[in-house]
């Protein structure tokens, strides 16, 4: 996701740098105001679900993540620009590089269009200038106003986007099974915050099991009732979330 946040930043500057050159022509990341953004909390596995993992899986995760209200472009048709070698097959969607965007000429109002900024392609943008669900033109980021005929229209379809965004006070813990040791078992707990890169706490922590190989185990709230446990794997439920 970081990897999202990066590509729509670097759409927003290339926005500001050029606008004062290109008035109303330079592409920004659409956002739909009729689609709900903000925090959102998410947990896995529910509450109170028997639940099984391996060594090293997360037993629980929770979540607080921000979701966008943009797009993702599914190509129908391949992008074929045969002057530039140009090359892009259909069938690629919810691809970070995939967002819609839109801008304006002067002639025609919220065209839809999709830049990619992958190695390959570079700053490359394809136009539906009829806005007919057909991408026909091909233009550089910076000269949207200079597009050239795509060999063929290309089909494409729009896709809710549904992914997550980490933005700023996003955070998420895991807890993972480490495994069997005698009559103890070793949980990894870890926190990640803002965009989650990295993790910003890890803690490992030993818990003794009941002579029947059960055991009630907790971490800041947190409350795992282990029903079997052994070397290979944790038969477990989460009866109480985090505080």
């Amino acid at each position: 996701m970081k990897n999202v946040i990066s590509k729509i930043l670097l759409l927003t500057i290339v926005s500001f740098v050029f606008i004062g050159c290109s008035k109303n022509v330079v592409p920004t990341i659409f956002h739909d105001a009729n689609k709900k953004v903000g925090f959102k909390y998410v947990h896995s596995p529910k509450l109170d679900m028997t639940s099984n993992a391996e060594i090293g899986v997360n037993i629980y995760s929770k979540s607080y993540l921000y979701y966008d209200n943009g797009y993702f472009v599914e190509l129908l048709d391949s992008i074929v620009y045969k002057d530039s070698n140009i090359n892009v097959n259909k069938n690629q969607k919810s691809k970070r590089n995939m967002y819609l965007s839109t801008w304006s000429n002067g002639k025609h109002n919220n065209i839809k269009s999709l830049c990619m900024f992958d190695a390959i392609h570079r700053d490359m943008c394809v136009s539906d200038l009829n806005n007919d669900g057909y991408f026909t033109n091909i233009s550089s980021l910076i000269h949207m106003d200079k597009s050239k005929l795509l060999d063929k229209p290309v089909k494409y379809k729009l896709l809710p986007t549904r992914d997550t965004i980490f933005g700023k006070d996003s955070f998420k813990y895991e807890a993972l099974y480490q495994g069997k040791i005698g009559n103890k078992i070793k949980i990894s707990f870890r926190e990640f915050k803002d965009d989650m890169a990295r993790p910003a706490f890890t803690q490992n922590i030993e818990y003794e099991l009941e002579k029947d190989g059960t055991a009630l185990v907790g971490f800041k709230g947190l409350r795992v009732e282990v029903i079997k446990a052994t070397n290979m794997d944790i038969t477990y439920k989460v009866i109480k979330d985090y505080n």
